[in-house]
């Protein structure tokens, strides 16, 4: 059975509203995005880390992703039509969770 984290994971918390939330999956789920403001933190994300996605509109995780790329700053792909998000890392959806 694989495991979300080994022992060399890092874990971080990415933060979506819920528009921003359904514009990410809509565009596949390969990409997550912050603010510029958030360069310094997203940097330091690394291939295999762990982000918990946070809705902060329900304050509550709604996914499990794994950066499987090295982060920039770029706006392509177009993912997100309400906000910039610039600050960018290639990721897999592992796990959703439901938004109740």
């Amino acid at each position: 059975m694989s495991s979300v984290a080994d022992q060399e994971s890092q874990f971080h918390v990415i933060v979506f509203t819920e528009q921003s939330w359904y514009e990410f999956k809509r565009a596949g789920a390969s990409v997550a995005g912050a603010r510029r403001s958030a360069w310094g933190r997203v940097r330091q994300i690394r291939p295999g880390n762990v982000l918990l996605g946070y809705l902060v509109n329900n304050q509550g995780f709604v996914g499990v992703l794994r950066a499987v790329g090295e982060t920039y700053l770029g706006d392509e792909p177009p993912i997100w039509q309400t906000v910039h998000l610039p600050a960018r890392v290639p990721v897999e959806l592992v796990h959703e969770l439901s938004v109740d």
